[in-house]
C-alpha cells in the first residue's frame, strides 16, 4: 500500500508541476499549487479504482460463472466473496477474486487470486489462475491497486 501511495504521490508531483509550468505568470501568484498537488494526489489514488469498478461493472456479470470455476478449482474452500476486473481487452481479461474459507483456529481467511481469462466462441473461461495472497498457504503477494 506504501509503494502504491508514492506511486500516485509522484506522478501526481509531475503532473501539478507540468500544470503550474504551463500557466501564465499573472495567474501563478493566487494558484496555490499545494491545493493542486493535493487534489491531483487523491484523483491518481483514485483514478485505478475507479478504472477497476467500471470495467467489473461493464464486462463482469458475462465472466462470473469462469471466475468462479477457477476459485473451485484453486482449492479455496468457501464462496467467492466477489471479484473485480483489473485489465479487459476483448478477447483477454485479468481478474482479481476474493474468496472466503474457514481457518483452523476459528477465524476466516479472504485468500486473493489472479485469474487470467480468455474467450473461446463467446464464452470465457480460465487460462490460468494463481493464489496471491492467503493466511492459511503462508502467501503473501499484491496486486495494483492495492485490494484486501
Amino acid at each position: 500500500m506504501m509503494a502504491y501511495l508514492i506511486i500516485c504521490i509522484a506522478a501526481a508531483s509531475v503532473l501539478t508541476f507540468l500544470w503550474v509550468m504551463t500557466r501564465p505568470i499573472r495567474a501563478r501568484d493566487e494558484m496555490r499549487s499545494w491545493r493542486v498537488a493535493l487534489g491531483m494526489s487523491v484523483f491518481m489514488v483514485m483514478l485505478p479504482y475507479g478504472i477497476v469498478e467500471a470495467q467489473t461493472f461493464l464486462f463482469g456479470e458475462k465472466m462470473k460463472e469462469a471466475v468462479e470455476e477457477a476459485v473451485d478449482d484453486a482449492g479455496i474452500d468457501g464462496p467467492m466473496l466477489y471479484f473485480k476486473v483489473l485489465f479487459y481487452q476483448g478477447e483477454k481479461a485479468r481478474i482479481l477474486a476474493i474468496g472466503e474459507e474457514k481457518q483452523s483456529w476459528g477465524g476466516t481467511d479472504h485468500p486473493a487470486m489472479q485469474v487470467s481469462l480468455v474467450k473461446k466462441n463467446g464464452k470465457w473461461s480460465a487460462e490460468s489462475y494463481n493464489i496471491i495472497y492467503s493466511d492459511n498457504r503462508n502467501l503473501d503477494g499484491v496486486v495494483l491497486p492495492p485490494y484486501w
